[in-house]
């Protein structure tokens, strides 16, 4: 007996094992970068509407802001005019007073 036919056939299982592990790596790889693919895919989603909403806070935070700096103003504007008016009425009483006192 020849060992020829033993190595051809040993040859043709290697080729074989080595063939399926091959096809096995690369179904696995492509199946790894789908998989990952839909996950960045998910962040993305994710992070967009998270976006999204920090914006909508910001804008409200905004306007309420702007809402809040003119209600101050008008404040600001009536202590002003109170003051206005407080300091003519103690006018007009010091002199009411210098003609109550001649």
């Amino acid at each position: 007996m020849s060992a020829a036919p033993v190595v051809a056939k040993a040859n043709r299982s290697f080729g074989s094992v080595f063939a399926i592990s091959l096809g096995a790596a690369v179904v696995g790889a492509f199946a790894t970068v789908k998989y990952y693919s839909k996950e960045h895919d998910k962040d993305t989603i994710f992070w967009n509407n998270f976006n999204k909403q920090a914006r909508a806070e910001q804008e409200v935070q905004l306007a309420a802001k702007s809402q809040l700096s003119q209600q101050l103003d008008e404040l600001d504007a009536s202590y002003k005019q109170f003051l206005n008016w407080f300091s003519q009425a103690e006018a007009q009483a010091k002199l009411n007073s210098k003609k109550a006192a001649q």
